[in-house]
Parts: structure tokens; sequence; C-alpha cells
């Protein structure tokens, strides 16, 4: 018997902005250029120093971010001929930072101090220096963050040393969990905890420009699936409502030879870039619901979703 089964999705997500506070501190060659002559040339060796991370009281994210962080670092001058439509120069492409001991550990870098520069930066790092900063190619279950800031001494006066970098997710995060409010007899049929699952429609490679700081997804790989319970995963997220292939497999207990039930269906929905959802699925006898909220998070209240299935 086919039986139309509702699925509520209740989201409770927040766009979380990873609050990265980088300090320019400028300061004195150990060896080679002299003060005498970083000032003649009018320039400023610049380092890049990790001050502290805000993350809205959620503290798994502190040490990840922290611990072995690294990041690609562009630098463009502005107010010069647009290049490659991107308004300046480039100065540096994709430079490498690790963080280390609070310091992002990395080349120096050297700017004019009556100049202009715009910063993009992106974690985690990837590529070279010669890497297409319009097009940083990532793979499904990276953690995309993004920042852009500008150093000036005209807009910021006697502080030009220090710059804020606010960095953004990019991705989506979402991770299920399994509820069985099913009749006793058909739990005695059938053993939930035997379960199986996979959700596809997901994109195998992503594409972010550092200057907009946008995702372009890839093409769908139906090879690519999310198919552990209570395991948070990063993806690129479509722009607007995509599909995806939800199936569900619960194994007989007794008799053996009884079939498995097997739930197979497709769904639309829009996640967001910079949300996180946990989403909640309860297999009932008659109906299956799905709920989403994150602990702790600011709340945000979406659409339901319906569809139809067998059981």
């Amino acid at each position: 018997m086919k039986k139309r089964v509702l699925i509520t999705v209740f989201a409770r997500v927040r766009t979380e902005v990873l609050l990265l506070a980088v300090l320019l501190s400028v300061g004195l060659l150990s060896s080679g250029c002299t003060k005498a002559l970083e000032d003649a040339f009018n320039i400023s060796k610049v380092e890049f120093v990790v001050r502290k991370v805000i993350d809205s009281g959620v503290p798994d994210n502190v040490n990840s971010y922290e611990n072995e962080f690294s990041t690609g670092i562009f630098v463009h001058e502005t107010g010069t001929i647009p290049v490659s439509g991107i308004w300046g120069t480039p100065v540096v492409k994709n430079m490498f930072f690790r963080n280390s001991g609070g310091v992002l550990d990395g080349d120096k870098l050297y700017f004019d101090k009556q100049k202009e520069y715009d910063i993009y930066s992106y974690a985690p790092y990837t590529g070279d220096n010669k890497i297409n900063g319009e097009s940083i190619q990532f793979e499904h279950e990276a953690d995309v963050i993004w920042a852009k800031a500008r150093y000036s001494n005209r807009t910021q006066g006697s502080v030009i040393n220090k710059i804020q970098l606010d960095y953004e997710h990019l991705t989506s995060k979402v991770k299920f969990i399994f509820e069985d409010s099913r009749d006793p007899m058909l739990k005695d049929l059938h053993d939930f905890n035997r379960k199986s699952f996979s959700i596809s429609g997901f994109c195998k490679k992503f594409y972010l420009n550092v200057y907009t700081g946008k995702l372009t997804r890839g093409p769908v790989d139906p090879s690519v699936i999310i198919s552990e319970e209570n395991n948070p995963v990063c993806f690129a997220p479509k722009s607007g409502e995509a599909e995806y292939n939800l199936e569900i497999e619960i194994p007989a207990t007794f008799p053996l030879n009884l079939p498995p039930v097997i739930i197979r269906e497709k769904f639309n929905y829009n996640f967001r870039p910079g949300y996180s959802y946990v989403i909640t699925i309860n297999v009932m006898t008659a109906d299956m619901s799905v709920n989403s909220h994150i602990v702790s998070w600011e709340y945000k209240v979406v659409e339901d979703l319906e569809i139809e299935t067998k059981y």
C-alpha cells in the first residue's frame, strides 16, 4: 500500500561568521634590508599574527582553526588598471601561511606604506603560487572559509599595521540522526539498528573565486553520498533548490527470508551557504518526519518539505 508521508523540516540554523583577527605588524629585518633602507624605499615588512578566534560560543571550532591552520593570501594593489576583470595589480598570488604558536608563519611581505592593498584570504590552503584566484578547486567535505580586508594608511590612520580578517563559512554543513518510532510489531520484524542509508545529489568538485567569495559547484556526481549517521559533512550547496535522493534500507530480523524495508524518494531542498544543519529523521509506521536544528546557535525556521513514499 502506498501511503502519503509528510516530512517536516524545521531548520534552526545560523550563518556562522568565524572572526580571525590578524595583525599586520611592521617590524625590522634581522638581516638584509636595514630600517634605513626600509624608510628610503618607503616599505614595511608585514607579518600575519593570529590574535584571537571568535566563533559564537561553539568551542569545538576554536581548536580546529588554531591548530594546523593554514591559509592562502592574495594581495592586489588598488587604484591601478584592472587585470583580468579584477580591479588592482596583483602583488601576491596564493602565498602560503601556517599557524605556528599564534603566528601565521610564511614568506614575508613588503608593502609600500603610501599605497592601498586589498587582501584576500581563504582556507584550507591549496595549490601553488601560480593558482588562478578566480577558480580555486576544492572537493566534497572541504570546510572553506574566506575573508577580505584592506591595508591603507589613509583609512586606518596611526594603526596602519593592524588589519582584521572576518572569515565566513562558504559551504553548508549537515549531519543526519535517525529515530525509530514504528509500531512494536514492525520493530520485531525489521532491525533498525542494522539499517543503512544514503543521500546523494552532491558535487565532487567545486570552485572558489577568492576575489568575490563565491562558490561554483561542479556537476552532480552520483558516487558522492552521505551514508554515516551523526557525522557532520560540509558540501557546496546549489544556489536555490536542488534535488537530492534519499534511500533507507531496514533489514529483516525474523524470519530471515523476509525482504528488507526499502524507502526511496527524491526531494528538493534549499541548503544555504554558511548554514549548519542537524537533521533528525524519525521513521514511523504511517509516516516519516524530519526536523533540523543547531544547538547553541541562533535559530531560524524554514519551510516544510513534503514527499510521498512506500512503506
